[in-house]
């Protein structure tokens, strides 16, 4: 085995480490308007969908013990319409453009309303 098929391990870190700096960096300020293209758009976990998750793998298991047939069905027909949903989501998301941002002066620990516009 060489020293150049070793230290490749290194390589390969340090690059997604490159990677990972590159991801987190202050980008300069784009032009308006700006598209959220569907590599832009993210579908986070929120406490209700965590919760979700947990009981529908609480309700797979228990159905998987007691060879429950209809609590499969169920457990799968729920989690088929949440993975609906979330790519539902996503491509309503996707090619999202933002033509003017604007929004009224306040005061610290108050809320703001930013002046939303369809666009033209």
């Amino acid at each position: 085995m060489s020293a150049a098929a070793v230290g490749d391990g290194g390589g390969r870190l340090a690059g997604a480490a490159r990677r990972l700096l590159l991801l987190a960096r202050p980008r300069a300020p784009e032009a308006l308007p700006v598209v959220f293209d569907r590599r832009r758009v993210y579908v986070l976990p929120t406490g209700f969908g965590l919760f979700f998750f947990v009981l529908l793998a609480t309700m797979g298991v228990g159905a998987l013990n007691y060879n429950n047939n209809p609590a499969l069905l169920l457990c799968m027909l729920l989690a088929g319409t949440a993975l609906a949903s979330l790519i539902g989501a996503h491509l309503q998301l996707s090619a999202l453009a933002v033509h003017a941002v604007g929004a009224e002066p306040v005061a610290a620990g108050c809320g703001s309303r930013p002046d939303l516009q369809p666009p033209p």
